[in-house]
């Protein structure tokens, strides 16, 4: 846990490396860096960064989480969570690295969503508007349930865990439909 730390601006990066279960994933060169969670831990100690992400939002801090991304080689790009340094963010680190690590510190050792079991995985069929309004419901989004800044929208992480378990076409219907009904 990170606590109440000055954090540099350049540190961003370092701060987030620090906490237990979570991993920088490479060697990011520009303002963009991702974090996966840190399989070289004990299962109990893992951050889900789907999970964090859903944790840091409570503290009203919103990341950005990136599904898992097969590459054309067969290479498997793991699900991530990105965070964007910006001027802004510089001024704001004070607060934001507490809350890092504060969200970690809650959500540490919860496993990633499974697929919901109302997403039949197999089918390649598109849903319809409604169809996949219901999916984005029973994946516990209710989107009319939003406030100001996407805020009671619910969990993203159950929603990549089926992005990344639906075919492309399918799970590109439900990100339209939730982004038409945002």
């Amino acid at each position: 846990r990170l606590g109440r730390v000055r954090v540099e601006p350049g540190s961003l990066r370092a701060a987030v490396g620090q906490i237990d279960g979570l991993r920088v994933v490479g060697e990011p060169a520009g303002p963009l860096f991702a974090v996966a969670t840190d399989e070289s831990v004990p299962t109990a100690r893992r951050v889900d960064p789907h999970v964090w992400a859903d944790a840091v939002a409570t503290h009203g801090w919103v990341l950005q989480p990136q599904p898992a991304y097969r590459q054309a080689d067969g290479t498997v790009l793991p699900h991530t969570t990105h965070l964007t340094v910006t001027p802004v963010t510089a001024r704001v680190l004070d607060e934001l690295v507490p809350a890092l690590g504060a969200a970690a510190d809650a959500v540490r050792g919860t496993p990633r969503p499974e697929a919901s079991p109302l997403v039949d995985t197999g089918s390649a069929t598109v849903p319809d508007s409604d169809t996949a309004a219901g999916l984005l419901r029973g994946l516990g989004l209710d989107t009319s349930q939003i406030g100001e800044n996407g805020a009671g929208l619910g969990s993203m992480a159950p929603l990549l865990a089926a992005v990344e378990a639906l075919p492309a076409p399918v799970a590109e219907r439900l990100l339209v439909e939730l982004l038409a009904r945002l």
